[in-house]
């Protein structure tokens, strides 16, 4: 079978939104936040399909470096003309406590849509007769995925409250975010050589992440945790890197194989083991104390039947 390559992206107007008029242009309101999010999922739409479609394995490395500098300006522009209240980057934005939440979600997006970008770069297998200049680029993008992570898991208070993310957070996808941000400390901490950041520096935001997944007693959290910790155990071990928590060294119960995870399923399986099945997801308990205590999953299945919509309603434009 054969797959065409991917198309190339281009960063002009004519693709997707024009970063010129987005949501800066106009006052932080629910709408302007509606776009901004709308806005930041095509541009990351645009980064799956650019860097983790078949094609691109068919393209050269010059073509994938260079959608991979176009997506990076076009995240950065539209980081740049979000409202102040919603940009999480901008020091004066935690002067306002009205848009609180908005700029919270928003900032969870942004750096998750980054982690993508630059993920391919880390841990690439780099040959010794690349060129300088190739190494350098990807060594930077690998950078740019840690200090991501980084920021996704110091973003989060210390003290782990699951109150506060059912307050502030995106409780809906709290457990994706921590452990995309693991999976990124775990496999730089397997391949040191592709970034500059430090082992310990990395292991202390791997061991705030799984205070919080254990925080949050829930069953998608508490297996996400159990799959986190035995990678992360078997990681310190192999590369020698100290930790703080006396946990992090002690043999994990109930995890089958803890102890012969190997490099290729901190790659392969971290983002996908901890997914049960029937899907089931979580929700405030707020939200479920009417229904039935909240360590009872919730699970969602499809409509049986296509609603009866009324042929004579009229929406007017």
């Amino acid at each position: 079978m054969l797959y065409a390559a991917s198309p190339p992206f281009s960063a002009s107007p004519n693709n997707g939104f024009d970063m010129a008029g987005c949501a800066g242009a106009t006052e932080p309101n629910s709408g302007s936040f509606f776009r901004a999010g709308v806005e930041l999922s095509v541009i990351t739409q645009q980064i799956l399909i650019s860097l983790y479609s078949v094609g691109t394995s068919l393209r050269t490395a010059n073509e994938v470096q260079r959608d991979t500098r176009q997506l990076l300006q076009r995240l950065d522009q539209w980081a740049t003309a979000l409202p102040v209240e919603f940009n999480s980057q901008d020091p004066s934005s935690n002067l306002s406590t009205k848009f609180t939440r908005e700029r919270m979600l928003l900032g969870f997006q942004f750096w998750s849509a980054r982690i993508l970008l630059t993920r391919p770069a880390l841990a690439a297998r780099r040959q010794p007769w690349k060129e300088t200049k190739e190494a350098s680029f990807s060594r930077s993008m690998a950078d740019m995925c840690v200090e991501a992570a980084k920021t996704v898991v110091a973003s989060l208070p210390d003290d782990p409250r699951p109150d506060w993310v059912f307050d502030q957070g995106p409780w809906w996808c709290i457990v994706h975010h921590l452990m995309q941000a693991i999976s990124i400390f775990l496999l730089a901490l397997s391949h040191p050589s592709s970034v500059s950041h430090e082992g310990v520096s990395m292991a202390y935001f791997v061991e705030k992440a799984l205070r919080w997944l254990e925080a949050m007693q829930d069953p998608i959290a508490r297996r996400a945790h159990n799959v986190a910790l035995a990678l992360f155990q078997n990681v310190i071990r192999q590369q020698s890197v100290e930790s703080t928590a006396p946990w992090a060294t002690e043999p994990l119960q109930g995890v089958a194989g803890a102890a012969n995870v190997t490099r290729q399923a901190v790659a392969d399986t971290v983002l996908d083991a901890y997914y049960p099945t029937p899907f089931v997801t979580m929700a405030p308990p707020s939200a479920v104390d009417s229904y039935g205590p909240y360590d009872a999953p919730v699970n969602f299945s499809s409509y049986p039947t296509a609603p009866d919509f009324n042929r004579d309603f009229y929406m007017a434009r």
